[in-house]
């Protein structure tokens, strides 16, 4: 693998069937940038807590768990600052990831492929979408009007 890899990931909104995305983050960059790549993908806005679970299982065991690090807590060993490429990841197994663990986004993800980066591109990237993400916020005075 090259510094140009780029490992391209499909995500797929698991309470939304049609809305989906495929992003590119570069292998030398983190899970950290791979949750900002969803934010822009489902045009979340807000920060908020995220894991991702390589075993591809929602909630599994904390030794599947990748967490976003928490701004006052010190350093974990288990954190989304884990660069892409020291993941040992394998095409098509799912990962599932979690944005937001108060109103909670599930997605999972596979591994596409990996590829070479496009020339001056940066990433991560969303490559494609697929549907109409839903509002990451519905108020209930919205709902009625």
């Amino acid at each position: 693998m090259s510094r140009a890899d780029v490992y391209v990931f499909d995500a797929e909104l698991v309470e939304y069937p049609d809305v989906g995305a495929a992003i590119g983050v570069r292998g030398t960059q983190t899970l950290g940038h791979l949750h900002y790549g969803l934010r822009r993908a489902f045009r979340w806005n807000d920060d908020h807590l995220y894991s991702f679970w390589l075993s591809g299982v929602h909630w599994d065991s904390p030794e599947t768990e990748f967490t976003a690090p928490y701004e006052d807590s010190e350093s974990e060993a288990r954190s989304a600052d884990v660069r892409i490429d020291q993941l040992d990841l394998e095409l098509h197994h799912p990962i599932a990831y979690i944005f937001d663990f108060g109103d909670c986004w599930p997605v999972v993800l596979e591994l596409r492929e990996i590829t070479a980066a496009e020339r001056g591109a940066r990433y991560p990237k969303v490559l494609e979408r697929r549907g109409n993400p839903p509002l990451q916020y519905v108020y209930e005075d919205e709902l009625t009007e």
